[in-house]
């Protein structure tokens, strides 16, 4: 998504369950770049786009994993819906190996948008995802997001996720570099 210059995620609580069930809860953090190229005027012409548009999410996961649920409900508190045609864009745009696998997700706009916080270049969402089969520890996942009407060849943003089961609870920051 253009004018995003950084993505966070701080986990506030990681459950393990039953069957390698891992119960995920934290704040995503998005920062936008003011003035920059592409970039919204501000945040709430960035919120604005995202409730227009929609958002693609897709989440690369080890085969044998899945996100629990009717869809992935976290980053920006909307459910997204399991997609196929967006996970066959996420496997062009960004292969897959035989060990790993995308879910794509579709949140159709207009959505309805309730930020945790703000400040004045950054939002921020509470989310909540459940993973089956996780096993080894830690593992890292990649999600990456763009606007529902965009495609994931012209532009995205990237975090990534630390899953683990020890009760340690990673904060992760992604940036992009000019």
């Amino acid at each position: 998504m253009p004018g995003y210059t950084a993505f966070s995620f701080k986990a506030t609580s990681m459950r393990p369950g039953r069957g390698g069930r891992l119960v995920v809860r934290g704040t995503v953090t998005f920062t936008v770049a003011r003035g920059a190229r592409g970039a919204p005027r501000s945040l709430s012409d960035a919120i604005d786009l995202l409730q227009e548009r929609g958002y693609k999410v897709g989440v690369r996961l080890k085969r044998g994993q899945a996100l629990e649920g009717r869809g992935f409900r976290g980053d920006f508190g909307q459910l997204a819906e399991p997609d196929r045609a967006v996970t066959a864009e996420l496997r062009k745009t960004f292969g897959e190996d035989s060990g790993e696998r995308w879910h794509g997700f579709l949140a159709k706009g207009p959505i309805k948008l309730r930020p945790r916080r703000s400040g004045r270049t950054s939002i921020s969402f509470d989310t909540t995802f459940t993973v089956t089969g996780v096993a080894s520890d830690p593992q890292l996942v990649p999600v990456v997001h763009t606007y529902g009407t965009s495609a994931f060849r012209r532009h995205y943003v990237l975090g990534v996720r630390i899953l683990t089961r020890s009760g340690v609870l990673p904060e992760v920051e992604v940036r992009a570099v000019r």
